[in-house]
């Protein structure tokens, strides 16, 4: 998603990432998996997450904590793995997408409601791009531009069907045996 929105549709490529800043906000399984795919493509890496963070883990993946507002503000890539709860609904909206830099680019993959999809509409214009991979039907129909939307298939990949169908069984065998 993120390399996809980088290409774009314009004749001038945003190309790399390379002294960019990439901000993501949730630093937990996906997060952390997110900051690994980062490493060397020689960008800097901040991060907001509401626990702390073990200080290994973050010299490992050369991670930066911020607050939530400096990651905001300082990233030219926005990336959003955070769990739906009354904590993070529409945490970030129309304060959130004001603070963020003209022609950054957008991605949430954690819940549709996260976002304020009214909010995202007024302000999609700053983005160079925006990925979404969870999204309402509004909001699909009324983005324009770089944008990708894709379906939230986490939980359809091959291992995941396997654990699902798998599982269950072995449960059951554990029970009976």
């Amino acid at each position: 998603l993120l390399f996809s929105l980088l290409r774009g549709k314009s004749k001038i490529p945003f190309s790399e990432l390379k002294g960019k800043t990439v901000g993501i906000i949730g630093l937990g399984n996906i997060g952390k998996l997110v900051a690994q795919k980062l490493l060397g493509f020689d960008c800097t890496v901040i991060a907001t997450d509401i626990f702390k963070q073990e200080p290994i883990i973050l010299q490992k993946l050369n991670v930066k904590m911020k607050k939530f507002n400096e990651v905001i503000e300082q990233s030219d890539v926005i990336s959003v793995h955070v769990p739906l709860n009354e904590h993070t609904q529409h945490l970030i909206g129309i304060d959130s997408f004001d603070k963020m830099k003209d022609n950054s680019f957008f991605i949430n993959t954690s819940r549709a409601e996260v976002v304020d999809e009214d909010a995202l509409i007024h302000f999609q214009h700053k983005f160079k791009g925006i990925g979404l991979d969870v999204f309402s039907k509004k909001l699909k129909e009324s983005l324009e531009g770089n944008i990708i939307l894709t379906d939230h298939v986490a939980a359809q990949g091959e291992d995941s069907f396997k654990n699902q169908c798998v599982q269950p069984i072995k449960i059951f065998l554990q029970k009976i045996m």
